[in-house]
């Protein structure tokens, strides 16, 4: 199939034109992709950053709140009084006294204290009261400091629960016992619920060392204690190396995600939002960028039949011209239209056109002059041609009179010989 130049013109345009758009639109994308991704690593970095510092100063507080109480003065009178057998109510004011100092009460499991032997003298639950914890992990890492223990089920209350245990010492500084509260997570809870900064899809959990989930999920609403996840970007975390990543959640959504390593609690902060949500204003522009490419492609139409009316227009008239000079018509006039490059050619063209008028001129006055030249020649063949004839013609009498006359002479011959 034939397509004319004005076609030709206007395709290439609109393909040119197009293709730019489209390979600027691809880059764009993708580099609008890699800032938006750089943005959101930040902010889950700054949230982790935000809720972590949360999680330490809360634990920090508690801590500070059972330091307080052990060393303030009538406090740690009752305390030795109870873990040296002279207390008269087993330690009831006492205890008290320590959770009525507290500022937040409705954390609060229980509160005990654990003699030297690992025996709970006295608590505030007296369902406790009796038994041995010198096994337990944090009695035995309490005799020297305060120990933080996390997410430790409790049978007694069937919850997860934070054990945070500091050491009691007498006068003269001999361990004689610990002081042990256990507190609930629901503070944490709040804290990992709190959605700042993470639009719909965002979360943030906990999972211990044992890949257990331990605060609940936004997809999965009761997952606490209950899931188990393990990922690559996971385990480097629970390794001690916090990471950001970029993978399939425990719900199979791509998500955006930082994992990072929190030791004082010896868990994992995940903070994710998932990527079809960051990536929405840029989904946004694919309508616009599709209408900027429909009106391009209108604009280079008409654009395209204007140019090419104006390209193609005089190159029709050398066209038709050139197709007249072809047909034997030497008398048309060809004048340049522009300055261009097609004024340029209109210029070639009449100049061929008046060479091949003077060639023809010149050839028909050769051609007469041959024709003048073949009629003499033709003139001077025929009466060549008739002087040849007339010889032929004398020359055949001649011969046949000599055979005559020898056919003759033979016949004398004849008559006269002896008989």
């Amino acid at each position: 199939m034939k397509i004319n130049l004005s076609k030709k013109i206007i395709i290439s345009i609109e393909s040119v034109i197009i293709v730019t758009i489209i390979l600027i639109s691809i880059i764009f994308f993708v580099f609008q992709q890699r800032i938006t991704k750089d943005e959101v690593n930040v902010r889950l970095s700054a949230i982790s950053n935000l809720k972590g510092e949360y999680i330490n100063q809360y634990l920090d507080f508690r801590v500070f709140e059972i330091e307080s109480g052990v060393k303030s003065m009538h406090i740690k009178m009752g305390l030795v009084d109870l873990l040296q057998g002279k207390s008269i109510d087993n330690g009831e004011k006492t205890i008290g006294m320590l959770t009525d100092g507290m500022i937040n009460t409705s954390s609060l499991v229980d509160l005990s204290v654990i003699n030297s032997e690992g025996l709970i003298v006295g608590s505030s639950n007296k369902q406790e009261e009796g038994k041995i914890k010198s096994n337990e992990p944090y009695f035995q890492d309490s005799k020297e400091h305060t120990s933080i223990k996390n997410f430790v089920y409790n049978n007694l209350t069937n919850q997860f629960v934070t054990i945070i245990s500091t050491p009691i010492k007498d006068d003269n500084g001999n361990f004689i016992g610990i002081l042990a509260e256990k507190i609930n997570n629901k503070d944490i809870d709040m804290a990992m619920e709190e959605r700042s900064g993470l639009q719909k899809t965002g979360e943030t959990f906990l999972i211990n060392k044992s890949h257990i989930v331990i605060t609940n999920l936004l997809k999965e609403p009761d997952a606490a204690y209950k899931k188990i996840i393990y990922t690559p970007p996971l385990n480097s975390c629970l390794d001690g190396n916090s990471n950001y990543y970029s993978m399939s959640d425990y719900h199979g959504d791509m998500v955006f995600g930082y994992a990072r390593w929190f030791p004082k609690i010896e868990s994992c902060l995940i903070t994710k939002i998932d990527q079809s949500e960051i990536f929405i204003p840029l989904l946004n522009i694919i309508p616009q960028v599709a209408s900027l490419i429909i009106i391009v492609f209108i604009f280079t139409l008409i654009l395209g039949f204007i140019f090419g009316s104006l390209i193609i227009k005089p190159l029709g008239i050398l066209r038709n011209q050139a197709i007249k000079i072809k047909e034997g018509n030497l008398d048309i006039i060809i004048e340049p239209a522009s300055n261009d490059e097609i004024g340029d050619l209109a210029i070639t063209l009449k100049e061929m056109l008046i060479k091949l008028k003077e060639l023809y001129s010149n050839l028909e006055g050769k051609v007469k002059e041959r024709t003048e030249e073949l009629e003499n020649s033709e003139k001077k063949l025929e009466n060549a041609l008739g002087l040849s004839e007339k010889n032929n013609k004398m020359m055949i009498g001649r011969e046949l009179e000599m055979i005559k006359l020898k056919e003759r002479i033979k016949e004398l011959e004849n008559s006269v010989a002896p008989k």
